[in-house]
C-alpha cells in the first residue's frame, strides 16, 4: 500500500496506528485481568463448596478425607462453622442413608435452586452410581466425567457453554462435582468488553483529533516558510521568514533560507545595476558613432573632415569593443567557463615583464616604478596574473601625482605569495574602499577618466579563480596599497 504523499497525513496515519495498537493492548490486558479475576472468584467459591461436601461425606476423624487446596474459609460465607445434626433436606436427592452423606443446615443454602449463584453438586461413587445430588443438578454422562478425570486430573475446572464446574475425586474414590451457571458473569464480561471498546473508540477519536491539531501546529512553520518563499519574486526580494514564529528545529533552516534570500536579493540588485551600467557604458560610444555619422551625412565635407569623423567612430568602436570584451570575460568567470592554465612561474620574472610594458606610460608623468620583488615560484596562469598586475600598475600610474612613485614587492607568508603595490597618488577614501571592486564602480563619478570601471572587478575574478584574495588599504597621508595573496 502506498502511503499518502502529505506529511500531515503520514504523521496522522502512523500516530493513529500506534494509538490503536496501544489502546488495543491496554484493552486486551484490562479485559484479560477482569476475566481472570472473575473466574478466580468463581473457582474459589467452587473449591469452598467442594471442601464442604468433602467434610459432609467424610466427617473429621474418618479416613479418606482430602480437601481441594486453598479455597476461601467457610466463615467468609457461613455465619457459623459448627456442625448440626444430619437431617433430610429437600435440596438433596439420592440414597442418603446408604451413603452416610448429610449436609449441615447452614450449608444447605449453598446449593439448590434458591441459592444466589445457582450452585449444584453431584456425588458419584467409584461404581459410577450417584450417591447424592442437589435438586438443580443437570443430567450428566458419568462415563464422560471419569474420562475427564483421567485426562485432566482431579480438581480440574471445566467450562462448557455457560456452565463452570469442578470435578474432584476423594481418596476413597468418590467423585464430587460442583458447578454453576456463570451467565451473569459472562454477561458482565461482555458488557465490560463493550465498555472498553467504547472508551477506546472515544480515546482514539480524541487522540486523532489532538494528533491532527499537533501535526497542523508542527507543520505551520513549514507552511509559513513556503508562503514566504512563494511571495519572493524578481520584483520583490525583500520578504523574509520571521524566526520568532519558527520552532527551534526549523529556526536553523529558516536562518539559512533568509541568508539565501538575502544573497539572491543582492545578486538580483547587482544584476540590475550591472545591466544599467552596461547599457550606460555602451550608450556613450554608440551615441558618438551616431552623432559623427549623422553630421557627416548632412552635407558634403572635405576628405580631412571625413577622416576625423571616421577616426572618432573608430575610437568609439574600440572603446565599445574593450567594454564588450571585459563583459564577456566577467561572464565567463561567473559561469566558470574561463580556462585557467596553471604552470610553475617565477613571480619576479612576471613583475619585470609587466613593468617593462607600463614604463612608457609612467615616463610620461615622470613616475618611478621600484621593483623590490624576489624570486618566488607559484602555480598560476601567467597571462591572467600579468593582466592583474598590469591593471593595478596602470591604476597606480593614472591616479598618481606628477613625479610620484610606485613600489612593488613580494614576500611569502604561511604558504601564500604576497604581491604588494603601493603608490603615492591621491588614495582612496575610506568609505569607498568597500566598493572599488564592484562592477562599473568609479571613484570619479563624472566618468571623465574613460575607464569602464570593470578593471578591478576582473582583477578580483582572476585572483578568486586562483583561490586567492585581493584587498586594498589607504596609505597615510596619501596613496593606496593593494595586496594580492596567491597560493604557491
Amino acid at each position: 500500500m502506498k502511503l499518502p504523499t502529505s506529511i500531515k497525513w503520514r504523521l496522522q496515519l502512523w500516530y493513529g496506528l500506534i494509538l490503536i495498537f496501544v489502546l488495543s493492548a491496554l484493552g486486551i490486558a484490562a479485559y484479560s485481568m477482569q476475566r481472570a479475576r472473575t473466574y478466580h472468584d468463581i473457582d474459589d467459591a467452587l473449591k469452598l463448596r467442594v471442601n464442604i461436601l468433602t467434610e459432609a461425606l467424610h466427617p473429621n476423624g474418618q479416613r479418606g478425607i482430602r480437601r481441594l487446596g486453598n479455597p476461601p474459609t467457610r466463615r467468609q460465607i457461613l455465619n457459623d462453622g459448627n456442625f448440626l445434626p444430619r437431617i433430610e433436606t429437600p435440596a438433596l436427592q439420592g440414597s442418603l442413608s446408604e451413603s452416610g452423606f448429610q449436609l449441615r443446615a447452614q450449608d444447605e443454602n449453598l446449593f439448590g435452586l434458591d441459592n444466589p449463584g445457582n450452585y449444584y453438586f453431584l456425588i458419584i461413587s467409584r461404581t459410577e452410581e450417584i450417591l447424592a445430588q442437589s435438586s438443580n443438578a443437570p443430567k450428566i454422562n458419568t462415563l464422560a466425567i471419569f474420562d475427564t478425570l483421567r485426562v485432566k486430573g482431579p480438581g480440574a475446572f471445566i467450562t462448557s457453554n455457560t456452565i463452570r464446574e469442578t470435578r474432584f475425586e476423594t481418596r476413597s474414590k468418590e467423585t464430587i462435582i460442583v458447578g454453576r451457571d456463570i451467565t451473569p458473569e459472562l454477561n458482565r464480561l461482555t458488557l465490560n468488553s463493550i465498555e472498553l471498546i467504547s472508551i477506546g473508540l472515544i480515546v482514539l477519536s480524541l487522540g486523532l483529533i489532538g494528533g491532527w491539531w499537533i501535526a497542523d501546529q508542527s507543520l505551520k512553520p513549514i507552511q509559513d516558510i513556503s508562503r514566504t518563499a512563494g511571495l519572493i519574486s524578481a520584483s520583490d526580494l525583500s520578504q523574509r521568514i520571521i524566526l520568532s514564529n519558527t520552532d527551534r528545529e526549523l529556526s536553523y533552516l529558516a536562518s539559512i533560507l533568509n541568508a539565501t534570500f538575502a544573497r539572491l536579493e543582492i545578486a538580483f540588485n547587482q544584476q540590475k545595476q550591472f545591466a544599467y551600467d552596461a547599457a550606460h557604458e555602451l550608450r556613450t560610444p554608440v551615441s558618438i558613432i551616431l552623432t559623427q555619422t549623422q553630421a557627416a551625412l548632412k552635407k558634403d565635407r572635405t576628405a580631412e573632415d571625413y577622416k576625423e569623423t571616421i577616426e572618432a567612430c573608430l575610437r568609439a568602436a574600440q572603446r565599445m569593443k574593450r567594454l564588450i570584451e571585459s563583459l564577456l570575460e566577467l561572464a565567463r568567470f561567473d559561469s566558470g567557463q574561463e580556462v585557467i592554465r596553471k604552470d610553475k612561474i617565477n613571480i619576479n620574472t612576471l613583475i619585470n615583464d609587466c613593468i617593462d610594458l607600463v614604463t612608457p606610460v609612467a615616463n610620461e608623468t615622470r613616475i618611478i616604478i621600484k621593483n623590490n620583488s624576489s624570486d618566488v615560484l607559484i602555480n598560476a596562469d601567467y597571462e591572467k596574473i600579468s593582466q592583474v598586475v598590469i591593471n593595478l600598475l596602470m591604476n597606480a600610474i593614472q591616479y598618481n601625482i606628477f613625479n610620484g612613485a610606485v613600489d612593488i614587492s613580494t614576500s611569502v607568508e604561511n604558504g601564500l605569495c604576497l604581491i604588494e603595490i603601493k603608490d603615492t597618488g591621491i588614495g582612496i577614501e575610506e568609505d569607498k574602499i568597500d566598493y572599488i571592486f564592484e562592477r562599473f564602480y568609479r571613484i570619479d563619478p563624472s566618468r571623465k577618466s574613460g575607464n569602464s570601471g570593470l578593471g578591478l572587478s576582473i582583477c578580483r575574478a582572476i585572483v578568486t579563480a586562483h583561490a586567492g584574495t585581493i584587498k586594498v588599504k589607504k596609505l597615510i597621508p596619501n596613496g593606496s596599497h593593494f595586496i594580492i595573496e596567491l597560493p604557491q
